[in-house]
């Protein structure tokens, strides 16, 4: 392990790893974290596998990591080395590095399993699943429907605007008429409306 000044404080980092590279061998894993740790100038104290999960977006054109954390010693102007070294680093997707607060070195429990989690910890998208697009869509519809109706009852026709459908109609074929036959497109619908 490197040597560490007086001055070094306890650090807590979280590593995501390809797990590609690791599989099942947690040392290899050690082993890469504590070499960026020792080239970097600080010493390992721990490092513990906290879980392997789906990403929630490809990083480094891979979709899944694996999440290690980890404390270390460092005097506090070679953190920032120690981070530029893991995001060098082909085999680290991620890194976190954070001053251990509480002084403990250890790890905290993995979050819960996807299995475990209580019930509403989903959020918005427990409420996806319970309500698939297409019964959301469909209740869309409907409403529209009915808001349509209604402003028909109350004599107000089909249009946003409150007028009758057959006003607006006429008004619309009316106006293509004073255009002299051309529907605007063209030099010679410009020419009609400038009065040439």
């Amino acid at each position: 392990m490197a040597e560490t000044s007086e001055g070094a404080r306890l650090y807590e980092a979280m590593w995501v790893i390809d797990p590609s590279l690791v599989k099942d061998d947690m040392a290899k894993a050690r082993s890469i974290i504590q070499d960026l740790v020792e080239k970097g100038g600080g010493a390992l104290v721990n490092c513990e596998k906290w879980e392997e999960r789906r990403l929630a977006y490809p990083i480094k054109k891979k979709k899944r990591g694996l999440y290690v954390i980890s404390h270390f010693t460092s005097d506090p102007d070679r953190v920032a080395r120690i981070q530029r070294n893991a995001l060098l680093s082909e085999n680290i997707l991620r890194v976190l590095i954070v001053k251990d607060e509480d002084g403990s070195g250890t790890a905290p429990a993995p979050p819960p399993a996807e299995e475990d989690r209580e019930e509403g910890w989903g959020g918005r998208e427990e409420k996806r699943r319970e309500k698939g697009g297409r019964e959301r869509g469909r209740e869309r519809r409907e409403r529209r429907r009915e808001g349509r109706e209604r402003r028909r009852a109350e004599g107000q026709g089909d249009t946003a605007g409150g007028k009758p459908e057959g006003e607006e109609r006429a008004k619309r074929e009316g106006g293509l008429e004073s255009r002299g036959g051309n529907e605007g497109g063209g030099p010679a619908g410009a020419a009609g409306k400038a009065g040439v």
